[in-house]
């Protein structure tokens, strides 16, 4: 497992999820499930990076922080359930 989508998973799963995650240690095809992860972020959320989520620049925010990180979760799992 890409050590990068171990730290990216053990920051966003549940712990339920999480002791699976590690307990069957799945191995995925990590950029098209990332890109898969991330076109439904954008398309819910209209951005994927932070400053544009929270309106730097523009002052309109997207999306607050915790909504984008259960988002994310959200897209994760759904992926590593699959």
């Amino acid at each position: 497992m890409n050590p990068q989508y171990e730290i990216l998973a053990k920051c966003l799963l549940p712990t339920h999820m999480l002791e699976w995650f590690e307990l069957t240690n799945v191995e995925v095809k990590p950029m098209k499930k990332m890109r898969q992860i991330m076109n439904k972020f954008q398309e819910r959320n209209g951005a994927t990076q932070c400053r544009l989520l929270k309106g730097v620049g523009t002052k309109v925010v997207l999306r607050e922080c915790p909504d984008c990180v259960a988002d994310a979760a959200e897209f994760l799992e759904e992926e590593l359930t699959q």
